[in-house]
C-alpha cells in the first residue's frame, strides 16, 4: 500500500459515521475513567491522607484495567475475538507508555508548577485521551480498520 492510498483511506475513515460513533463511545469511556480516577484520588488524599503522588499511580492501574474492558466490549465490540491476546498485549504495552507520560505530566504540573492536583489530573487525562483514541483506534483495536474489507463494511452502514 502506498503512502498516498494510506492517507486517502485514513481520511475517508475519519469521515465515516462509525469513526464518529467510536469517538463518542471512547469519550464516554474516558469520562467514566476520569470520574473513577478523581474518586480514587480525592478519597485517598482527602479522606485517607495519602499523598497524591501515591494515589495517582494506584488509580492509574485500576482505571487501566477497567478501560481495557470498556474499550474491548463497548467502544470496539466488533474487534476480532481471535486477536484478543495480541490486542491485550498491545494495550498493556501502550497503556504503560501512555500512563507513564500522564503520570509525568501530572507530576510536572503538581510538583513543578504547583497546580491544584485535581486540575492536573483532568489536564493529564484530557491530553492522554486524545492521544490514546487515535492510537487505539488505528493500531490496537482497529488494526484492520484501513483494510478494503472494513471500508466496504462501513459503506454498508
Amino acid at each position: 500500500m502506498s503512502v498516498n492510498s494510506f492517507v486517502h483511506m485514513t481520511f475517508d475513515r475519519v469521515l465515516r459515521k462509525s469513526f464518529i460513533y467510536k469517538a463518542m463511545r471512547f469519550s464516554v469511556t474516558s469520562f467514566v475513567a476520569l470520574v473513577l480516577h478523581l474518586i480514587i484520588n480525592v478519597f485517598g488524599h482527602e479522606q485517607l491522607g495519602i499523598n497524591v503522588n501515591i494515589t495517582y499511580p494506584i488509580s492509574l492501574v485500576i482505571i487501566s484495567l477497567s478501560t481495557f474492558l470498556m474499550l474491548r466490549f463497548f467502544v470496539y465490540p466488533g474487534a476480532s475475538e481471535k486477536k484478543i491476546v495480541r490486542q491485550g498485549s498491545q494495550f498493556i504495552i501502550s497503556t504503560i507508555v501512555f500512563r507513564l507520560l500522564e503520570w509525568g505530566l501530572f507530576s510536572l504540573l503538581v510538583n513543578t508548577f504547583k497546580l491544584w492536583y485535581i486540575f492536573s489530573i483532568v489536564a493529564a487525562q484530557m491530553i492522554g485521551t486524545i492521544s490514546k483514541f487515535i492510537f487505539f483506534n488505528f493500531f490496537v483495536f482497529g488494526q484492520a480498520v484501513l483494510s478494503q474489507e472494513s471500508l466496504r463494511r462501513d459503506e454498508a452502514e
